[in-house]
């Protein structure tokens, strides 16, 4: 199963709180809450992994380093 990578606005939250403009040219980067690939027995469950409601704004080091060593250290142990 390929990852998804497509973000986009949760369908269960009222559209009135969508928040997936609010970082865009910000210098965050969107980090998930639950990893991708902690989500990959099927394509709707990983595809669920690119709510904005499972997204954190992180700063590219902290997404793209340090972050991504936890989950693989977490995923690891698992």
């Amino acid at each position: 199963m390929q990852r998804s990578d497509a973000w986009s606005w949760d369908p269960k939250i009222p559209a009135a709180y969508d928040t997936s403009n609010f970082f865009r040219r910000s210098g965050y980067s969107r980090g998930h809450l639950v990893a991708s690939e902690d989500r990959t027995f099927s394509q709707a469950a990983n595809e669920q992994t690119f709510y904005y409601t499972n997204m954190s704004p992180q700063l590219g080091d902290l997404n793209q380093k340090f972050w991504m060593e936890l989950e693989q250290k977490v995923q690891a142990w698992g």
